[in-house]
């Protein structure tokens, strides 16, 4: 009877403590992007910024605790929408023109936890999945999403009742999201920036 009682409770520590160290969930939010594309020009085509509208995104997260510091591998997907004004090679301007791109993004994020606030930052990895773009009609460019790219994210987060996780982060990417492919010349767009907010709940 003492051994069994012994092992119940060696196995309640061992529950306990695999609980304080890992936590995983589902989280899910909107976000709002700018376009990397302020005053773009190929050949006599132009395009400005116009509005950012609200995209969102979902997926799931783990973190792994050590005392006051975290990692939090996550998966995510993500529909980032804007518009953009399109000047064409006739000198028309098209306003709300939809920019939209379709990504899975992986963050690992290294971070600092005081009470229910949460400080993070970490790297980006982000898999174009598909684009609904402005610049797939521009005549004589061929419009060429990039498979994927390298980034980072940084925010702060609060938890709340031991189930509710919320965040608000930014997250920028380096190098170029797609490449237009023109008889004279290739041209970059950018990888826009993006700020999100989501809630998620442990499991």
């Amino acid at each position: 009877m003492k051994r069994l009682a012994l092992a119940a409770v060696v196995l309640l520590l061992a529950t306990t403590a695999n609980a304080q160290l890992l936590q995983y969930g589902i989280k899910g939010g909107i976000n709002q992007t700018t376009p990397n594309i302020d005053n773009f020009k190929a050949g006599s085509y132009k395009v400005f910024d116009d509005k950012r509208e609200i995209g969102y995104q979902f997926g799931a997260f783990a973190r792994i605790k050590l005392l006051m510091i975290y990692v939090q591998p996550e998966l995510n997907y993500s529909v980032q929408k804007s518009s953009v004004s399109i000047t064409d090679n006739k000198g028309a301007t098209s306003d709300g023109v939809k920019y939209e791109v379709s990504t899975l993004n992986v963050p690992v994020l290294f971070g600092f936890k005081l009470g229910p606030v949460r400080l993070n930052a970490g790297p980006m990895y982000t898999k174009n999945i598909s684009a609904n773009s402005a610049f797939k009609n521009f005549d004589g460019y061929k419009y060429s999403l990039n498979g994927s790219s390298w980034g980072y994210a940084a925010g702060v987060g609060i938890d709340l009742f031991k189930m509710l996780t919320a965040d608000l982060r930014y997250e920028g990417g380096f190098g170029k999201q797609a490449t237009l492919t023109g008889a004279q010349n290739s041209i970059s767009v950018g990888k826009p920036g993006n700020v999100s907010l989501t809630v998620g709940i442990f499991l």
